[in-house]
């Protein structure tokens, strides 16, 4: 029996290569994060640190793919799982070598050795992410949102049939956005950025949370116009979506 004709199934290749370079990966991780540790200078430090995470995630990323059986790697596929990875291994990762060197500004107020712990937890949050959506119970999670999913399915459809629907977002997402700025005193990149830090609360998250319905009312203003095609329709988005501007602007303005 030739190489070619060898029971052994294609798939357990992909598999094998993926968990010894995840491995690979995790080991590089590990001597990238010697030399931040051993660095004299702080920049060293970040630079080894970010390219460090970054490793780390692309180890967990081949790890996850092994572990979860994904198809190849699950990007192909959108897998959250995977891509946060991706996210984080250049998010968090290669993006922090940019704060290498002196800062002026706001970003002058934030010490080299919180960047450095920063990776850190970055780092155990991002394997506590892979470890969780390999070995926990996603299954049953998975089967009771399919539950849910389903139920509204059969009840709503996607189309907004009521015009109300757009402009109760725009109200809901200008009161939010507003009364966050008035709260916290941060309008969008200007204002005090220390304040917005120090004098956190709970609610400026839920604030946060629910502006985002201004771009949602645009993009339900042009759902509609696109699907009814009335003069009235149009209107509507261009009302919308010159009040979203207008709010935008006024925030970083």
């Amino acid at each position: 029996m030739t190489a070619i004709d060898s029971p052994v199934p294609a798939a357990r290749k992909p598999c094998s290569a993926f968990l010894i370079g995840g491995l690979l990966a995790v080991a590089v991780a590990v001597a990238l994060a010697e030399l931040a540790i051993s660095a004299v200078f702080t920049d060293d430090q970040i630079r080894w640190g970010a390219m460090a995470l970054a490793a780390f995630c692309c180890g967990l990323l081949m790890l996850m793919a092994v572990a979860a059986r994904h198809d190849r790697l699950g990007l192909a596929s959108w897998r959250i799982g995977p891509w946060s990875l991706v996210w984080a291994a250049f998010a968090f990762g290669l993006a922090t070598i940019s704060w290498i060197g002196p800062e002026a500004g706001p970003a002058a107020e934030i010490l080299p050795g919180s960047i450095l712990r920063a990776l850190v937890m970055i780092g155990v949050a991002m394997a506590a992410l892979t470890v969780g959506y390999c070995a926990g119970p996603y299954r049953l999670a998975a089967a009771r949102a399919r539950r849910v999913t389903d139920g509204l399915r059969h009840r709503l459809t996607d189309d907004i049939r009521s015009p109300v629907v757009q402009w109760v977002l725009l109200a809901a997402g200008l009161v939010s956005q507003f009364g966050f700025a008035i709260l916290t005193g941060h309008f969008g990149y200007v204002g005090n950025v220390a304040a917005s830090v120090t004098t956190a609360s709970g609610y400026s998250q839920y604030l946060a949370v629910v502006g985002q319905c201004v771009p949602l009312a645009v993009m339900a203003a042009a759902m509609r116009a696109y699907r009814i095609r009335t003069v009235g329709s149009w209107l509507a988005v261009a009302a919308i979506l010159a009040a979203a501007v207008a709010e935008g602007a006024h925030r970083r303005g």
